[in-house]
């Protein structure tokens, strides 16, 4: 294979199901980094070298292993289907009324917002998302987090937005920046979407409150100059970029030829589904579509690559935890199904059926029939479902949370995040 193809990884996972069974892995890897023909082990959570006594071997036959996924932007309470709206908007806000005054909206709400969250956490891990950033106040979504099956980042200072008619999220701009330095977490907050004076004015603005760092992460930038992009890249802060959801409110999205060109930091994010994309796999392809269409050239896919793994990781000060398969690094991996040569390619061109398994932390939460063995047996949590036309493995009860919400809202309610 192209890309390390070929090589032998061996993963031994330890500790991630009830039995404490050692496991191995053998298969071709794709890290972006040097580890492919080295033997990573699971301990406790981690990627470790020292391999456990007594492993069971399970080869991987035509496909590709790789670190799992980060979607560093969503609003998890939001995850609902169809997308609302009648844009383009001057800003954020009109679209934010007609969310809040929209019949859909009325009907999200009659779900209970755990079931939401759920929701949200599968939609995630069936497109082979292991860490998430849901940008939202921490008295919403602290009390979701712990018992969630997919990591939600929990460390994070924020502002809805810079300007005066934001939501008015956190302890108040200048705080969250103060606590965001002190606490060496990172400062998140969307900026410049939109095209009114303040929305042109967003990163001036936040520069000036001494907002524009290392540990600064801004989503949409769809108004920036560049001017701004080259601040925000002397300033080492990160861009979250959100092509679909800009797209579906503005008709345009942020200069991402330029912020790449200036070796920005970039990430990659689905925003809520009633604005963005249906998951990551579904933005991954927005993003190469709509810079073809702008630029008039291929985004590499090794870039897109890199916006979900280790540019993320960095983003949220995580580098050294997440985004690689290296040793030491926290056990997240997924395996996605061979359909070219090429595996980045591979992964860019990736279908949610073409997931086949997910491993959070070391433990198995998502997988076909190929690695059945990890989930009968009563090793773990996990049902059978029926999903993509063949049997699969998830963890809890999705069937269960399927009939709470076609109860709540009193019909059968189709998502495509979450076809059951």
């Amino acid at each position: 294979m192209k890309n390390q193809a070929g090589r032998i990884a061996r993963l031994y996972l330890k500790g991630s199901m009830k039995k404490n069974i050692p496991l191995t892995f053998y298969g071709s890897t794709c890290d972006g980094a040097d580890v492919c023909g080295q033997e990573l082990h699971i301990a406790d959570g981690l990627f470790k070298r020292q391999k456990p006594a007594g492993s069971l071997s399970i080869e991987v036959k035509d496909s590709v292993i790789y670190p799992g996924l980060i979607n560093s932007h969503d609003h998890m309470l939001g995850t609902y289907l169809p997308r609302v709206g009648n844009g383009p908007y001057l800003n954020w806000k009109p679209w934010d009324e007609d969310l809040k005054n929209s019949n859909l909206y009325k009907e999200r709400g009659k779900i209970n917002s755990a079931d939401i969250y759920l929701l949200s956490a599968y939609r995630q891990i069936l497109s082979g998302v292991t860490t998430v950033s849901d940008h939202i106040p921490h008295k919403v979504n602290e009390n979701f987090i712990k018992n969630s099956p997919v990591r939600i980042l929990d460390r994070y200072a924020l502002a809805h937005e810079c300007s005066s008619y934001d939501l008015g999220w956190g302890a108040g701009l200048e705080k969250e920046i103060a606590a965001s330095r002190r606490k060496k977490i990172p400062f998140i907050s969307h900026i410049e979407e939109g095209f009114d004076a303040e929305a042109l004015d967003g990163i001036i603005m936040l520069d000036k409150k001494k907002g524009l760092f290392r540990n600064t992460v801004l989503i949409h930038c769809i108004s920036c100059s560049n001017a701004d992009i080259a601040l925000i890249a002397k300033k080492k802060a990160s861009f979250v970029w959100c092509p679909a959801s800009n797209l579906y409110m503005f008709n345009r999205t942020a200069d991402i030829k330029t912020f790449l060109d200036e070796k920005t930091n970039v990430t990659l994010g689905t925003d809520s589904p009633m604005s963005g994309s249906v998951n990551l796999l579904a933005e991954i392809k927005t993003a190469r579509k709509i810079y073809k269409h702008i630029y008039k050239k291929e985004l590499s896919d090794r870039i897109i690559f890199e916006m979900v793994t280790k540019n993320a990781a960095r983003a949220f000060l995580m580098e050294k935890k997440l985004g690689s398969l290296q040793n030491g690094f926290t056990a997240d991996l997924i395996i996605v199904r061979k359909n070219t040569e090429d595996a980045y390619a591979n992964l860019t061109a990736a279908e949610m059926p073409d997931i086949e398994l997910v491993v959070i932390g070391g433990r198995p939460v998502y997988g076909t029939g190929k690695y059945e063995s990890l989930f009968k047996n009563g090793q773990n949590d996990c049902s059978a479902i029926k999903i993509f036309g063949e049997k699969r493995y998830l963890t809890g009860d999705p069937a269960g949370l399927k009939k709470r919400i076609d109860r709540a809202v009193g019909f059968k309610k189709e998502l495509l995040f979450f076809p059951l």
